[in-house]
């Protein structure tokens, strides 16, 4: 809120100001301010009468901008420094000064309390400000509104608390939630396993009130997902979230109606639907009842939850039931039934498990005047929250206090970085930073020794960035459908990728994952594959030696790209793109201006980018154009397929000879779909065709490129790869043709060590980007908020020296070589991650690896590569870690 209160007002000031009138401004502020400092007076009585003093200023107050200042840095522990300012003046109050806004006053004295909540109690309304931030969720509801429909709601709500109808529905209701809480409990406390005490109570609470409240079960203690519930978490959080933002900004936002707010229209559209069916069901029975009754019918009891109590109340009153103030009602009650008792629970037990001699107090006294508690006989009857607090203190904190002394563990947060700033987050220095972002995210976890950390950035949800093993294994693998892809990097790459299964979730993904796993471990491509690979190399080879002779320096990076794009070419499609022979490529110039466009989105605010594709200008013109060449290209190319697979069906049923099924990516992938019974949609296989692309062609050339690159750094690894390449594969040395087999590559382990190096540091996806749907406690205890975007940093993960050692950041192959039996060291996939974990593990990697090596073999085993002088080697922000400028090298023949 404080937040807000600054940051609202500093939007609207206007930087357009003519200087002399500037100069006055600031001048007239500056005597103002010397000026009106209040003197000081030691106490408001003057001859037995009560003279007005004036409120204190804080000292760190100075000319123009007030206390913004110390506010700013200060934002994280707000309510501690606000402590601060009152506690060593024995509670006077004092008055916080902040531009281009009005004064304000904090109180926490009881008299001044008094005054405002009780004696002049209509001379302190809400203001306009909290309705405009909270209205979209609670509507015109009690808890923002002043006058008439504040008491009218109000008169409402006594009623509905006061009726002994609602207490004697809400005990049995708590006492059979608590005593689901036991059970979760007992099974906590006996498996020793630590759990998040703090969403369990959010949970209970919500069962507890959507019960109470509605007549409904949602069943959340027992793991069932409730879309209204999730649309309660999200709905307020970014809400909340408007205070970090200056009004303007948020506002704008929903009217473009995007980013977060965009998440907040549909989450309280489901909100609206859930509560708005139980109130139009609750008026509908009423109706019906009271027919009945008319008609001298037997009817059923009247309900007793909380909408069919609103209603009794309204009509008992005279008012009009209007359904849309029963909601704002319903909704206000909700919140305050559940949100406000959950937190003081889950801080309760904080508090208690911090002060263990008042815990053991409480225990002691609730067994001796509750004995059953420590039976597994029904609750005492009591009120239902109350029940479940003594339940709590008695099962939970044994059981997250037993297992925090077997794990030496305790609940933590991800670190908010120093440069943190409220309203702009990280936006300053992450820009500042733009050009070497991976580099950046490195030092970060560097200084956090690999802890998560947060980013925070105006108008977006919080990303948490995480690198170390046992984050990775619970986001990729344990906790999987917990971490899926976000609604954000949908929206940023669905115009190139469409709905492939790099940015799906749920049943598309696991469709088209199934496919593309079918695809690569399809023998039949492998023996496409492999053929095509070794031609093409020998063509590469062919290309060096002229350069070799003729010592003229070429672009080793654009020429591996050729490479590969030639190879998955025929691979992918049957079609012979003559790439290295220097043909223009329409299609290969889309696929690299289109990836290179839509990764620019992510330096841009979401509503900007989207207005100029609305609009179709700049870049997004661009990449229009680039996808619709893409478009035709692919299109063509599965049209062309498809037909040729009609045909031979044809052929076969006129009993005719029918050419031989088709091998390349695009044929396979229609055959898989055949044979599953899926309906062939050529969007679907185009989009699993681009991903293909992306993954087979950039990813490989990339990864070939940076370790060329850094053998030429590391002269001692070169020629010890080169050695051992001579010694295992001699034909190398005396056929300038000969291209390895598979059996081949597979003798050289220190082969693979060097591309497992290179990918260590430099993996061809750098980032991994997934959503955190609920809160969520790593097994460290690291606590991840529902609503958190996951920023898996795989640049940075390579570079743990509490992973890798105090060398982390050299180049080292033999750091995978096992020393006595000279074979590669195995890993978990969450240690080197590469190619990412988990379901979304990537599934072509064996083929990528087979590519690599025999390119990487056939290069090094003849030619010295030295690099020009003077070039900057500096890696692009795109899906892939490309290099920003060419790779210039000049090769000596070995």
């Amino acid at each position: 809120m404080l937040q807000s209160f600054f940051g609202d007002k500093l939007s609207r000031l206007n930087p357009v100001v003519p200087g002399l009138i500037a100069a006055a401004v600031v001048v007239a502020i500056y005597f103002t301010s010397e000026t009106t400092d209040p003197p000081t007076v030691e106490d408001g009585e003057q001859d037995g009468k009560v003279v007005p003093k004036r409120v204190r200023y804080l000292p760190s107050k100075i000319p123009v901008l007030g206390n913004a200042m110390e506010l700013l840095s200060n934002s994280e522990r707000m309510h501690d420094w606000i402590a601060d300012q009152i506690v060593p003046f024995d509670g006077e109050p004092f008055t916080l000064s902040l531009p281009g806004k009005d004064d304000m006053m904090f109180i926490a004295k009881p008299e001044h309390i008094e005054q405002v909540l009780k004696t002049q109690f209509d001379s302190f309304p809400k203001s306009q400000h909290i309705h405009d931030v909270f209205f979209d969720l609670l509507g015109d509801g009690i808890v923002i509104t002043n006058g008439e429909p504040w008491k009218r709601q109000r008169r409402v709500l006594v009623n509905l608390f006061s009726a002994r109808a609602l207490r004697e529905y809400m005990t049995p209701i708590s006492q059979k939630y608590v005593m689901k809480l036991r059970n979760i409990f007992e099974e906590a406390a006996s498996s020793n396993k630590p759990m998040d005490a703090f969403g369990l109570m959010h949970r209970y609470t919500l069962d507890v009130f959507a019960e109470i409240g509605f007549g409904t079960e949602m069943n959340l203690l027992e793991g069932r997902y409730q879309p209204f519930a999730e649309a309660i978490e999200e709905s307020q959080y970014i809400v909340s979230a408007r205070f970090k933002q200056p009004d303007a900004l948020w506002k704008v936002k929903r009217w473009l109606n995007i980013g977060s707010e965009k998440k907040l229209r549909h989450a309280i559209q489901v909100i609206d639907e859930h509560i708005m069916r139980i109130v139009s069901g609750a008026i509908q029975r009423r109706q019906e009842r009271n027919e009945a009754i008319k008609a001298g019918k037997d009817v059923k009891p009247a309900d007793k939850d909380i909408v069919s109590i609103i209603l009794d109340s309204m009509e008992s009153n005279n008012q009009v039931v209007d359904p849309v103030e029963v909601r704002n009602i319903a909704a206000a009650a909700l919140i305050a039934g559940r949100d406000t008792t959950a937190d003081a629970l889950g801080w309760l037990f904080h508090v208690l498990s911090e002060n263990p001699s008042v815990e053991a107090k409480l225990r002691s006294e609730l067994l001796k005047h509750m004995p059953k508690l420590s039976t597994n006989a029904e609750s005492p009857v009591v009120p239902g929250l109350i029940t479940a607090a003594l339940l709590v203190t008695l099962y939970c904190t044994k059981a997250s206090k037993s297992s925090a002394k077997a794990k030496g563990d305790k609940v933590k947060h991800a670190v908010i970085l120093p440069g943190t700033l409220p309203v702009l987050g990280n936006a300053v220095e992450l820009a500042a930073n733009a050009p070497r972002m991976h580099d950046w995210l490195a030092d970060q976890f560097a200084a956090t020794d690999g802890e998560a950390f947060l980013v925070r950035l105006p108008g977006k949800d919080d990303m948490m960035f995480i690198a170390k093993p046992e984050h990775l294994e619970t986001v990729l693998k344990t906790q999987f459908d917990v971490f899926p892809k976000s609604e954000y990097i949908h929206d940023v790459f669905c115009d190139m990728l469409g709905d492939g299964i790099v940015l799906t979730n749920g049943e598309t993904w696991k469709r088209q994952r199934n496919v593309v796993v079918g695809l690569f471990s399809a023998r039949a491509l492998r023996e496409h594959m492999t053929p095509l690979v070794q031609n093409y190399t020998v063509q590469l080879v062919d290309i060096l030696a002229d350069a070799a002779a003729t010592d003229t320096p070429l672009d080793l990076f654009d020429l591996l790209h050729r490479y590969t794009f030639d190879v998955f070419g025929e691979i992918g499609f049957g079609a012979k793109m003559g790439s290295m022979d220097g043909a223009f490529q329409p299609f290969a110039e889309a696929m690299d201006e289109a990836q290179f466009l839509a990764g620019k989105r992510f330096k841009q605010p979401m509503w900007y980018w989207k207005l100029r594709r609305w609009f179709n200008v700049g870049d997004e013109k661009k990449l229009k154009e680039n996808v619709r060449v893409i478009d035709e290209h692919l299109m063509g190319i599965i049209a062309d397929a498809i037909e040729r697979r009609r045909l031979r069906v044809e052929e076969k049923k006129a009993g005719r000879p029918a050419a031989l099924a088709d091998k390349d990516i695009v044929s396979i992938v229609l055959d898989n779909m055949e044979s599953r019974g899926m309906p062939v949609d050529p969007v679907e296989v185009r989009n699993i065709a681009v991903a293909s692309i992306i993954a087979g062609r950039d990813t490989t050339a990339d990864c070939m490129g940076w370790l060329f690159h850094f053998l030429s750094q590391n002269p001692n690894a070169e020629a010890k790869l080169r050695a051992e390449l001579l010694a295992k594969i001699p034909k190398l040395s005396t056929d300038k043709h000969y291209t390895p087999t598979v059996e081949d590559i597979n003798k050289v382990p220190y082969l693979e060590a060097c591309i497992r190096e290179l990918l260590r540091l430099y993996p061809p996806a750098p980032l991994i980007t997934t959503h955190c749907i609920k809160d969520t406690v790593f097994p460290d205890g690291t606590f991840v908020p529902a609503n958190t975007d996951i920023g898996i940093a795989l640049f940075s993960c390579g570079r743990l020296t509490s992973v890798w050692g105090k060398d982390a950041l050299e180049f080292k192959p033999e750091r995978f070589i096992d020393n006595e039996t000279g074979e590669i060291i195995p890993m978990t996939a969450t240690k080197f991650a590469a190619f990412s974990a988990g379901p979304r593990i990537c599934v072509g990697q064996n083929l990528a690896f087979i590519e690599t090596k025999i390119v990487i073999a056939s290069i090094v085993a003849r030619f010295e590569m030295i690099p020009e002088p003077g070039q900057n080697v500096a890696y692009t922000q795109g899906i892939s870690l490309g290099m920003m400028d060419p790779l210039m090298m000049r090769l000596k023949s070995v």
